[in-house]
């Protein structure tokens, strides 16, 4: 074996070392700010108003506010990683059983792959955690995408409703948190 062999392996060794205990911090920061099943329901109605205030006006400085104490909570809550390896890591960090690992990770990276398809970016995966009334964590995946840039209100709506179908264009089951975004993508209130 070479010097340079022996030390990039070692870089390599240091580097997955490093990005293991990122990952591990990075789960339990999330595990400590995991919603309440109220803050949940909360901000899952705050995000609703959102939606439907952003569908037809520009926020007020007060909703922005608002709204960014929210977001903040989510993020507290979310555990992203940029890649399938990470998201496949932080899925086993979180005790999912190699059956759910694989079902979830075709499931997002459909999602994923469908946005770089039309032209948007696949840029990770989230991993939002709240709690139900009895303590349980509830750990609820999704692939982060973003919207190309340049298209009117019509092309989004069809590239997030195409982006949330996926999963059955891979042969996958469509869930039902995807079925209701497209609703929501459609609701005219």
């Amino acid at each position: 074996m070479t010097k340079e062999f022996i030390e990039q392996n070692l870089y390599n060794v240091e580097s997955l070392n490093k990005l293991e205990k990122e990952t591990q911090a990075k789960v339990s920061f999330v595990k400590e700010h995991a919603l309440s099943k109220e803050e949940y329901e909360n901000i899952s109605t705050e995000k609703a108003k959102m939606y439907s205030i952003q569908k037809k006006r520009e926020f007020s400085d007060e909703e922005v506010e608002q709204f960014l104490s929210f977001l903040e909570k989510i993020e507290h809550a979310t555990i992203f990683v940029e890649t399938i390896l990470e998201a496949r890591r932080v899925m086993g960090l979180l005790k999912f059983n190699s059956h759910d690992i694989i079902n979830t990770l075709a499931h997002e990276n459909a999602h994923g792959n469908k946005a770089d398809e039309l032209k948007g970016e696949h840029v990770g995966y989230n991993f939002l955690l709240h709690k139900e009334a009895n303590g349980n964590l509830i750990i609820e995946p999704s692939a982060k995408s973003e919207i190309p840039k340049g298209l009117n209100e019509e092309q989004k709506k069809l590239f997030l409703s195409r982006t949330l179908w996926a999963p059955h264009d891979y042969g996958n089951k469509i869930s039902d948190a995807d079925i209701e975004d497209i609703r929501k993508l459609y609701n005219k209130e």
